[in-house]
C-alpha cells in the first residue's frame, strides 16, 4: 500500500504526476494517519457503502476501503485522478468517480451509504445544506431522497471540518448557526439529525 498520508510520499507522487494544490478549490490534503482511521471507524463497518466527498490523493479512502463494503471516491479534480487512482490501485471494492457531489445522485449509487470526507472550508455548508434539504423534499444537486417507509439510504455524515464550523453547525440555539441561517428550521442540522463530534485534533496534519 502507498503510505499516502506521509508527506514524503505525496511529494513523490505530486512530482510524478505534476499535481499541484488549487487554491481555487481550497484543496487540503490529509495527511495524519490517525484521524484518517478514526474518521473510517465512525463510518461504520461493512454493512454499508461509503460516498467520499473529495478523495483527493485518497490518504482516506484507503481506509474506508479496508472497513466499508465498498467505497465511491468523488473527486471534482481532473488533475489528481491518476494519483488516487495510483493509491487505490488493487482496493477492487473503491470505485473512483471523477464528479462534482453536488451534482451526482448519491441514491443511485446505493441503497444504504455514510457520506463522508475531508471537506473544504469553502464547500461545508453547501454541501451539508444541500444533503439536508435533500432529505426533506426538493433537493436540487446532491439527492438524497426519503422513501415512504423507514429510514433514507443516508444513514450519516462523517465529516472533517474546521473546529469553529463543528462548533457552530453543532450549537443548541438555531440563532448561533450562523453558517446555515438562510435554511428554514427544518433543515436546521440540530433539527434535523442527531449531531455530535466524533473527534477533535488540533494537531491533525494536512498538505497543501
Amino acid at each position: 500500500m502507498i503510505e499516502i498520508w506521509k508527506k514524503s510520499e505525496l511529494a513523490r507522487l505530486r512530482e510524478t504526476y505534476g499535481f499541484a494544490f488549487s487554491k481555487e478549490l481550497g484543496q487540503n490534503f490529509l495527511a495524519d494517519r490517525n484521524v484518517a482511521e478514526k474518521i473510517a471507524d465512525a463510518c461504520a463497518g461493512g454493512g454499508v457503502d461509503v460516498i467520499e466527498i473529495g478523495a483527493g490523493a485518497g490518504a482516506l479512502t484507503v481506509h474506508l476501503a479496508a472497513r466499508a463494503r465498498k467505497v465511491f471516491a468523488v473527486e471534482l479534480d481532473a488533475r489528481v485522478i491518476p494519483l488516487l487512482a495510483a493509491v487505490c490501485e488493487g482496493l477492487e471494492n473503491v470505485v473512483i468517480l471523477h464528479e462534482d457531489f453536488l451534482k451526482i445522485e448519491p441514491d443511485r449509487l446505493s441503497e444504504r451509504y455514510v457520506l463522508a470526507g475531508n471537506l473544504p472550508y469553502q464547500i461545508t455548508t453547501h454541501v451539508i445544506t444541500t444533503v439536508m434539504e435533500g432529505l426533506h423534499g426538493g433537493f436540487a444537486g446532491a439527492a438524497c431522497s426519503r422513501p415512504p417507509e423507514g429510514r433514507p439510504p443516508l444513514q450519516a455524515m462523517v465529516f472533517m471540518v474546521q473546529k469553529e464550523v463543528a462548533d457552530r453547525l453543532l450549537a443548541a440555539r438555531p440563532e448561533r448557526l450562523d453558517l446555515i441561517r438562510d435554511l428554514p428550521s427544518s433543515v436546521r442540522l440540530t433539527e434535523a439529525a442527531q449531531s455530535r463530534l466524533t473527534l477533535t485534533n488540533p494537531t491533525a496534519r494536512t498538505a497543501r
